[in-house]
This record gives C-alpha cells, sequence and structure tokens, in this order.
C-alpha cells in the first residue's frame, strides 16, 4: 500500500492543485493576484501596488528571505511570498544589502 501511495501521490497532488487554480480563474475575482505589481521598497516598509490596491508590510513582517537562480523571495508567512524576479532589479547586490540590513533571521 505504501509504494502505490509512493507512486500515486504526487501526480493526485499536482492535478488536485491544477484543479484548484482553474477553478480559482474561472471565478474571475482574483484581480489583486494577478497582473502586473509595482513595488516599492524603503527603509520602513514594502509596499505592493496593484490595479486594485496596494498592501503594506513593514520590515519586521519578512519571515525568511530565499532566491534561486531567477527569483528573490520575501516569505511573509510559511505559506506566501513576495517574488522579486531578478531580471527587472538594476542591482542585485544593493537589494541584498537592503534586505540584510531590515531583517533578522
Amino acid at each position: 500500500m505504501g509504494v502505490l501511495w509512493f507512486i500515486f501521490y504526487p501526480k493526485f497532488f499536482f492535478n488536485t492543485v491544477k484543479r484548484n487554480v482553474k477553478k480559482m480563474m474561472k471565478e474571475g475575482k482574483n484581480e489583486g493576484l494577478l497582473g502586473d505589481h509595482v513595488m516599492l521598497l524603503s527603509d520602513e516598509e514594502i509596499v505592493d501596488i496593484t490595479s486594485t490596491g496596494e498592501t503594506k508590510v513593514k520590515w519586521v513582517g519578512i519571515k525568511s528571505f530565499k532566491e534561486d537562480s531567477s527569483y528573490f523571495y520575501l516569505y511573509n508567512s510559511s505559506v506566501s511570498s513576495y517574488i522579486i524576479p531578478k531580471r527587472n532589479l538594476p542591482n542585485e547586490k544593493a537589494f541584498r544589502t537592503l534586505v540584510d540590513s531590515r531583517t533578522s533571521f
């Protein structure tokens, strides 16, 4: 039974997530989630501006900072993050320095 679970669960999980995303997209109330975002980083906070409004989070609200080859991830919870494409930053090193100076993890 455990072997079957190990083989089939990843596909089941992926299909469940895919189905839920499609359902969310059909509902059409996701204007602030998808589309263009403008992020302003100051010494006090991060401001995320979309076509429907803006969200502010203080630097103390950032729980962890990760990166891969293409993106920076500023986690404000264990399952939610601000995703910042490196291609949109003029200076990656300056961004890392700002994050390091404003966070304490």
